[in-house]
């Protein structure tokens, strides 16, 4: 049952930021939360802390992916967005270590303003 909901609530929140996207300027740029979560999916485990000590090739290149897709201000924005809403899964350390291991400024830290 616990389940069910926050699969909604997620559902929901991707939804919106997808209308947001919609509503900016670079819609076509504009990376939905599904998808920026499957582009990530092979760091999944490291940033929960539950994989290796060290981010995995695929997991830098991953990261960077996700960078060169959310060139713009808006896109970048909406995809701060979308891991906000992951952040209480995150580990705040292995995402420090992503960032500096891979040369990769995700916007996906826990104190990342989204709105800049």
């Amino acid at each position: 049952m616990e389940n069910d909901k926050l699969r909604i609530f997620e559902m929901a929140f991707g939804f919106t930021v997808l209308i947001l996207c919609a509503i900016q300027a670079d819609a076509a740029k504009c990376i939905p939360c599904s998808e920026a979560f499957s582009i990530m999916d092979p760091c999944k485990d490291y940033l929960m802390g539950l994989g290796p000590d060290e981010p995995t090739p695929k997991c830098c290149l991953a990261a960077i992916g996700l960078i060169q897709m959310a060139e713009s201000q808006e896109t970048r924005k909406a995809t701060c967005l979308c891991f906000k809403e992951k952040e209480s899964s995150l580990n705040p350390n292995r995402v420090e270590q992503l960032r500096q291991a891979c040369a990769a400024k995700l916007p996906i830290y826990p104190t990342t303003d989204c709105s800049r």
